[in-house]
């Protein structure tokens, strides 16, 4: 019996045991000079000569605050190693102001770092940290750092600046965990060229590996991707301005989870030598990932993409994804999130400006985005301010999509189908570019099912559809809106019952067919709704008033089991749109974006784990201890 019990604890403990205690040999820094005896440089020189893993640490007699300046690159480490400083704003490691060039961090092996700042590093890549296995950053600034390309106007192209804080970069698997820190005021800068120049990619982060990348609790600020000049050949593009993943990276995993991306800028080069201005792509961040999971619980708010101009016949540079600009052939999941008064504008010409699309969010990806529980609101575009959709499919869920002056949703994909389920589209102004345009949803692709959703108070239409496929509404609100229509516009729509139709303009939907209930020109029906405000939830949502048609009126049997604010739908009545009356959400849901899911909180099993981890260390008669060297 004793056996069995012991086998059972170890079971239960074994993910508590199965990892070894780390062992490091500590070194101590005795001062903050550049060189000489008890230096950084000196420890660290030591350290990577000497046997084991080094964890350094500073002195408690140096007196902080106080800095370092660099006048040569630090040693670049080749085995694993930690850096523990003294604060964020103790400690500074910097360039020295009398040296043009210098990286403050190279790394070819394992290396944490943190409670320090790092500032005024420069170089091709990475102009604080480059990194080539796993690193590990916890309260760490890095500020005014810059990753500039090389420039040639000899016979050749500028050279791509990349990651103007950090460049994670490898031909493996490597993993990138970074919390509780602060990216400001970086830049990556393409090098401009005779016959091309180089791009600007992730003014604060740089990723191209096959690993994982973690980011929680994070701010990355006031950071700018810029490409270079192309002398008598095209520019290049600026993409990423907070962050930046290129094409054909394969990250497993990449995770962020509280993290604010803010006032970041994604510029293209002005046009030179007759050519087009080259385009801006992702002003707070640019994905293009091939395969992995992507989820994304960020705030990414005023910042910018922005295209090119142009002094020739030749059209400016676009300006796509202001907020996120999403590529390649994976499936990205943007969650708990907060895209916020974010700007999409393309390059200036006296002719043609350049295109602008997707102030919010631009999906140029073969895969399916799906939004959940997100606000996107705000933003600006030409078309699509919201959200614009080109490659792929859309799922949108209990998410709000408001106040964007250019369009709520885009739909320009022959792929999909796209599925809008418990959503509230509100306050959105249709876009200036050429084609039809919506306030709230604009149709162009493929079918579109829009289910239990409230759209209203859009100026420029409702819904419109221009594509040979179908438009499908299925206990949907679409009231109060405005322009040609008003509330709906456009050729195939697909009444999917109990619908709400303020005034169905040029759609044949019938009053009392299939539950609908439909209003005409000049006898809308009134929705009774209210102002659009948090009513719970994570997402704003319009309330029914208390003598709203849309209570009690949607199909019984085919109901989502809860509403936008995850408030239940229990009475067996369910309402028409994504608000249920007089339900009652959970208290837990907040108001703010970037949250993320709850995935990494701890549950009861944890504490089970330990209970038993104590109990088998008892039974036993083990000790345990931290060993140092």
């Amino acid at each position: 019996m004793r056996n069995l019990l012991l086998l059972g604890l170890m079971v239960c403990a074994s993910p508590l045991l199965a990892a070894p205690p780390v062992t490091y040999t500590d070194y101590n820094v005795a001062n903050l000079n550049d060189s000489g005896p008890g230096s950084l440089r000196q420890v660290l020189t030591d350290a990577l000569a000497a046997t084991g893993n080094p964890r350094i640490r500073f002195s408690s007699s140096i007196s902080f605050p106080g800095a370092i300046e660099l006048q040569s690159p630090l040693p670049i480490i080749t085995k694993g190693t930690v850096i523990e400083g003294a604060g964020m704003n103790q400690l500074e490691i910097t360039r020295h102001a009398s040296i043009s060039s210098l990286r403050i961090f190279e790394a070819s092996s394992g290396l944490t770092l943190t409670d320090m700042t790092l500032s005024n590093g420069r170089a091709e890549t990475g102009g604080a940290i480059l990194s080539r296995s796993t690193l590990t950053l916890t309260n760490i600034r890095i500020t005014n750092c810059v990753a500039k390309g090389a420039d040639d106007f000899g016979a050749g192209a500028g050279a791509s600046g990349r990651g103007g804080a950090i460049a994670h970069v490898s031909t493996s698997s490597v993993a990138f965990f970074m919390t509780g820190c602060e990216i400001a005021n970086c830049q990556a800068l393409g090098g401009s060229g005779s016959i091309g120049g180089g791009y600007g990619d992730g003014g604060g982060l740089f990723f191209d590996h096959t690993g994982s990348v973690t980011i929680e609790y994070t701010n990355i600020n006031n950071c700018y991707a810029h490409g270079g000049s192309g002398g008598t050949m095209p520019g290049a593009p600026g993409r990423g301005g907070g962050l930046a993943s290129v094409a054909g990276t394969n990250v497993s995993a990449f995770t962020l989870n509280s993290v604010l991306v803010q006032n970041c800028t994604a510029e293209g080069v002005a046009g030179g030598g007759g050519w087009t201005g080259a385009g801006g792509y992702g002003g707070g961040m640019y994905f293009d990932t091939d395969s992995g999971y992507i989820k994304l619980g960020v705030r990414v708010a005023s910042s910018e993409a922005l295209g090119g101009d142009s002094a020739s016949a030749f059209q400016g540079g676009d300006g796509f994804g202001g907020g996120i600009y999403l590529a390649g052939a994976n499936n990205y999941l943007v969650i708990r999130a907060e895209i916020e008064s974010n700007t999409s504008t393309g390059g200036s010409n006296s002719i043609t400006n350049g295109p602008s699309h997707g102030g919010g969010i631009y999906a140029a990806g073969t895969g399916t985005v799906s939004i959940q529980s997100t606000r996107i609101w705000g933003n600006t575009a030409a078309s699509g301010a919201g959200v614009t959709v080109v490659a792929g499919a859309l799922t949108c869920g209990s998410s709000c999509i408001d106040n964007n002056t250019g369009g709520g949703i885009v739909l320009h994909t022959p792929s999909g189908p796209h599925a809008i389920t418990n959503c509230t589209i509100s306050g959105n102004a249709a876009g200036t570019a050429a084609g039809p345009n919506a306030g709230g949803i604009n149709n162009l692709g493929t079918d579109l099912t829009v289910t239990h959703s409230t759209i209203t108070a859009n100026s420029g239409t409702g819904i419109v559809h221009s594509s040979a496929q179908q438009t499908t509404l299925q206990a949907t609100i679409v009231a109060a809106n405005t322009g040609t229509g008003p509330d709906l516009s456009g050729s195939i729509f697909q009444d999917g019952g109990y619908n709400l139709i303020g005034e169905y303009g040029d759609v044949v939907f019938v009053h009392g067919v299939n539950g609908t209930i439909v209003g005409g020109t000049g006898s809308p029906v009134d929705a009774m709704l209210g102002s659009l405000q948090y009513n719970g939830g994570s997402t704003p949502t319009h309330a029914l008033g208390a003598s709203s048609p849309a209570i009690d009126a949607a199909d019984p049997l085919n109901a989502p089991s809860h509403d936008q604010r995850a408030a239940p739908r229990t009475d067996g009545l369910p309402d028409i749109g994504a608000f249920e009356f007089g339900a009652v959400p959970p208290s837990s849901g907040g108001n703010g974006g970037g949250g993320g899911d709850d995935g990494s909180c701890t549950t009861g099993t944890g504490g089970l784990n330990w209970l038993l981890l104590l109990a088998l260390l008892a039974v036993l008669g083990l000790a345990t201890r931290v060993r140092r060297v």
